[in-house]
């Protein structure tokens, strides 16, 4: 068995950093509509910038419309549209976003939407996840990939298993695939946030199979964020992909 690398020992005290909990009640970098504080007169204006599109992917967490996604898709937009994939376009209401973990939540109009329910427990690790997106460009439409988590191949390594905050990957998503982390059965467990390609020698280090890698927020962060609000019940989706919206934002 390989020893456990120093690059090891930095992806994983980057992670648990990023997930450490704030002083606050709240979820550290939660933010509401409204909460914000006021901008004072005095403080410069920023110059205005040409806008451009971002594209992700989200899921549905009810059937009411709630929808989960990556916060760096909709930060700094000034309109969020999304596209379900049995209705037609429409804008979206950010109800709250932790730049923090990377996690947004948004509100589509309408009922009875398909959707994903998100799992009781973290996933056991090196259990096989797929994470279904639309990538940039959506020239090819829905795509599907596995990714392997290696929470328990941190402790094959000598580390304690990642928190349920933070997923660590193997394998690696698109641009635009930040779908929602399914297991097997079905329930979500996680979103995709990052991504990297190791070097060969950081690879043969690890001891992975695949040169990349993925980090996302776990269902910690995804819990912390709809805290609060009423999960309306309805048919989950009978296949995940039925529950995942294009989001588009300027």
């Amino acid at each position: 068995m390989r020893s456990a690398a120093p690059i090891w020992s930095l992806i994983l005290a980057l992670s648990l950093a990023a997930c450490a909990p704030g002083p606050e009640d709240r979820p550290q970098g939660v933010v509401t509509p409204g909460s914000e504080p006021p901008r004072r007169s005095d403080e410069p204006t920023q110059p205005q910038q040409p806008q451009r599109t971002k594209q992700g992917t989200g899921f549905f967490i009810d059937a009411d419309g709630l929808l989960l996604t990556v916060n760096h898709v909709i930060d700094g937009c000034t309109r969020v549209v999304t596209i379900p994939s049995d209705r037609a376009p429409q804008t979206a209401t950010v109800l709250a976003t932790d730049r923090a973990r990377d996690v947004a939540l948004l509100r589509v109009k309408g009922a009875n939407f398909p959707y994903v329910k998100l799992a009781e427990t973290p996933p056991a690790g090196n259990t096989t996840v797929t994470v279904i997106g639309i990538p940039e460009g959506g020239g090819s439409g829905l795509r599907a990939r596995q990714l392997h988590l290696l929470n328990n191949r941190a402790a094959d390594l000598g580390r304690a298993p990642m928190p349920s905050q933070r997923l660590l990957m193997e394998g690696a998503s698109r641009h635009g695939e930040s779908g929602g982390l399914i297991t097997d059965d079905g329930f979500a467990v996680g979103l995709v946030s990052a991504f990297t390609r190791l070097t060969p020698a950081a690879q043969t280090r690890m001891g992975m199979e695949e040169a990349e890698m993925s980090v996302g927020p776990g269902l910690g962060p995804m819990r912390d964020i709809i805290a609060g609000q009423t999960l309306v019940p309805g048919r989950p989706a009978a296949a995940p992909m039925y529950a995942v919206a294009l989001i588009m934002c300027r």
